[in-house]
């Protein structure tokens, strides 16, 4: 017995990691974790899109009906679409930082780590405080299963 197909509209949403193909070739075991990134990020991004979309077409109609006095108007339907797909953008930024600093190790910014670095190194004079503080920065960012730092010994 074959399951009943959906009625009414059907949506389909496609998407890609950037690099999948050739990731899952290189390194399966970290595409995993990925895809299961990826399926979050999407999952909630659409949830609150869609109680945006329904919430704005509810009110909009709401509000245009007591200004106008007519009930159901397409432009509303239009506007709030329209807004939608303008909100689309910074949302599913919003859901993936959110993501990324709830389950995942911070995102890798290097002109940030740089610079704060630089104004930690350009007051230090202790070889080794200065050294401790560069593997902290690489392990901080990085997180490497481990770090080494060496050091040539300088010509006296």
């Amino acid at each position: 017995m074959t399951p009943d197909l959906p009625t009414g509209i059907v949506t389909f949403l496609f998407t890609d990691i950037e690099g999948s193909t050739s990731l899952w070739e290189r390194e399966p075991g970290r595409m995993q974790p990925a895809l299961e990134r990826h399926n979050a990020i999407l999952s909630q991004a659409v949830a609150a899109l869609v109680l945006v979309y329904f919430s704005s077409v509810v009110l909009l109609q709401a509000l245009v009906g007591i200004l106008t006095g007519q009930r159901q108007l397409a432009v509303v339907t239009v506007l709030s679409t329209l807004a939608l797909a303008a909100a689309f953008g910074p949302l599913r930024r919003r859901v993936q930082d959110f993501i990324d600093r709830r389950f995942y190790r911070r995102k890798y910014d290097a002109a940030r780590t740089l610079a704060s670095f630089a104004v930690a190194a350009r007051d230090e004079v202790d070889l080794d405080r200065l050294s401790a503080q560069l593997v902290a920065v690489v392990d901080d960012t990085m997180q490497p299963e481990r770090v080494s730092l060496w050091l040539r010994k300088g010509r006296s």
